[in-house]
């Protein structure tokens, strides 16, 4: 998505109906900031996930501390090396158990608060048509959210104008887990592996491969599933940066990606 752009006469219709790609609806239900964030009455019932290594972030984990507890809401970890396996296991765990209505999946690098798990639990109680519904999030290492919208032909269209993104929800291809509401009924319809990587046609994890989460939203959208991105729920994007002094002892920020590719930044003291 290019945020500097206007409105553009190239923009590629996406495939989805017209009248499915953005909703927007006054807020009748759902979780609500009242008493404490206290759920509604008719507020859907959910159950919360997450794929974690032994380790993680503790910035994190008081996301998930301070806004979950507060609205009841259980968790569940699954640990090991691969990734999509744990979720998938902790997923079907989650179903068979607590019968939620949706799952919020999260992931051990996301930071939010009980607000926006409220905003994304009203708009899925409001829009029955949304059988899943992502947060805004950035991508860690390019300046892009993520998620991604097809064209008729299957290929991810490069630049959206923003006023696609206005409504309360859009509709995407694909999105992320890290805070993202996916209604049970939906997922019952989606075969198994709901995970799987997949090489790409020389048989390398190069360019053209699918990942995990990539083959989980294109199996998702083949069946019929729709997934929305919740325009007005925006979450953070844990990173990791070097801190040096610079000049005048000004601090310099940088990645750890640059930081191996090419040494101290040169705006570094000296």
């Amino acid at each position: 998505m290019n945020q500097d752009q206007k409105p553009a006469d190239s923009f590629i219709d996406p495939k989805y109906p017209e009248s499915t790609r953005q909703l927007s609806t006054p807020p009748v239900s759902g979780v609500n900031e009242i008493a404490g964030m206290k759920k509604a009455p008719n507020a859907i019932s959910l159950s919360a996930v997450m794929s974690v290594p032994r380790l993680g972030f503790m910035d994190n984990f008081f996301s998930v501390f301070q806004a979950l507890i507060p609205l009841k809401i259980p968790i569940r970890k699954g640990t090991g090396a691969f990734w999509g396996q744990c979720l998938e296991r902790v997923m079907v765990e989650a179903v068979a158990t607590d019968k939620p209505g949706a799952l919020l999946t999260l992931d051990y690098d996301t930071v939010f608060g009980i607000e926006d798990v409220g905003n994304l639990a009203r708009l899925l109680v409001d829009h029955p048509e949304a059988d899943a519904i992502a947060a805004v999030q950035s991508h860690r290492s390019e300046n892009a959210p993520l998620m991604t919208i097809q064209d008729k032909d299957m290929r991810a269209i490069k630049e959206v104008p923003l006023d696609y993104f206005q409504s309360d929800l859009s509709r995407v291809s694909t999105a992320h887990f890290g805070l993202t509401l996916i209604r049970t009924s939906s997922l019952a319809k989606l075969p198994h592996p709901w995970f799987k990587g997949v090489p790409a046609e020389d048989g390398t994890w190069g360019e053209g491969h699918i990942d995990d989460d990539i083959w989980f939203w294109k199996r998702w959208e083949e069946i019929g599933n729709t997934l929305y991105l919740a325009n007005r729920v925006v979450i953070g994007h844990g990173e990791w940066m070097i801190k040096w002094p610079g000049r005048q002892f000004k601090p310099v920020y940088q990645h750890p990606n640059d930081f191996f590719k090419q040494g101290a930044p040169v705006e570094a003291w000296q």
